[in-house]
């Protein structure tokens, strides 16, 4: 990405944010990473204790072929409905290992979605035994720390009271709290794998045509 007011051009390898002093700046992409980024994050993490190493940018020979994915996650399916559109995602149990348990433990669930007020692209699920929030409400483990950042195509849990429960990120984001001041934690449940860009598109009209039925399901 380039980052326009000091024309310097940085490579995100996982949560991260370039920050002015009392506000995030705002990059803009350039490129796309392809496949695994694993190698490419522990050579980042390494640059901390090794210092600075050269880096070249040259065009590729191969202009055809598409860009590999990246690694699909090692983890059970489950198929996300929403109205008459269907998707399939992996359970992150290598990531989460108590909170799939316990989301797995639901299944099926069925209730409605709604577009979070609080974060813009963020597809919020309500559990219809709830309470006037509409909380699903599942158990975490210690280690499984959640993070401020979001990225497209994650199924997040807030463990926040009284809004405990299940957000589907449709672009990056973060959550704000209610009075706006910083951003909430949330911890990845699962990760959509194939094409999900129906789902996409139905959760996008929500925002004009309403809430919409929303159901999970083991495959």
């Amino acid at each position: 990405m380039l980052e326009p007011n000091a024309r310097e051009l940085a490579i995100c390898y996982g949560q991260g944010r370039l920050n002015l002093p009392t506000v995030p700046l705002n990059p803009i992409p350039v490129a796309e990473i392809g496949g695994d980024l694993g190698p490419l994050a522990e050579f980042g993490a390494s640059l901390q204790w090794q210092g600075a190493r050269p880096i070249a940018f040259r065009r590729s020979a191969d202009q055809e072929t598409p860009l590999e994915p990246p690694p699909e996650p090692k983890g059970q399916r489950i198929e996300v409905i929403l109205a008459d559109t269907v998707a399939t995602a992996v359970l992150l149990v290598e990531i989460s290992p108590q909170l799939t348990a316990s989301f797995k433990r639901l299944l099926p669930l069925s209730g409605m979605a709604t577009n979070t007020i609080s974060s813009g692209p963020l597809t919020r699920f309500w559990n219809p035994s709830g309470g006037p929030e509409g909380e699903t409400v599942l158990e975490a483990g210690e280690a499984e720390r959640g993070q401020v950042l979001l990225y497209p195509g994650y199924i997040y849990y807030l463990p926040t009271p009284p809004w405990r429960g299940l957000r589907i990120a449709r672009e990056a984001t973060m959550m704000r709290g209610p009075a706006g001041n910083g951003g909430l934690h949330l911890i990845p449940l699962a990760r959509f794998v194939g094409d999900w860009s129906g789902f996409r598109a139905e959760a996008e009209r929500i925002i004009v045509e309403g809430a919409k039925p929303l159901s999970f399901r083991l495959l």
